[in-house]
């Protein structure tokens, strides 16, 4: 109803190495940048959503996941989080969701700096 081309892409069982992964991920985050709007009930999907400034509407699932990892992007534009699929057709009927920026990593890293320097030192 509200686009044409619809793709269904599944990372469920794919299992990779440390010599394969780099090059999945880079495929992975190439295909979906490609999209108008990013639909996924994964977590690390709208991770990659928000880094890549890709718009995405996150379902939330079965694990709850997806509402701790919201809270963090909440402030994107780009990213909406629903929890429940009923609330789609309200979502999409709203003024399109606009592509951004991608997620200013420098101002995370400097929210986080703390916990980086701990974590490195031990």
């Amino acid at each position: 109803k509200y686009y044409k081309d619809i793709k269904r892409v599944d990372t469920v069982g794919e299992k990779q190495t440390r010599a394969t992964r780099r090059k999945a991920l880079e495929e992975f985050v190439t295909y979906i940048s490609d999209a108008e709007i990013v639909i996924t009930d994964r977590l690390h999907c709208m991770i990659f959503c928000a880094l890549e400034g890709i718009p995405c509407i996150a379902l939330d699932n079965s694990y709850g996941k997806l509402k701790g990892g919201y809270h963090w992007l909440s402030s994107l534009d780009h990213i909406v989080y629903i929890q429940d699929p009923k609330e789609l057709e309200h979502v999409l009927n709203e003024p399109p969701l606009r592509a951004q920026q991608p997620y200013p990593v420098e101002k995370f890293r400097k929210s986080f700096a703390q916990l980086l320097n701990e974590l490195s030192e031990k």
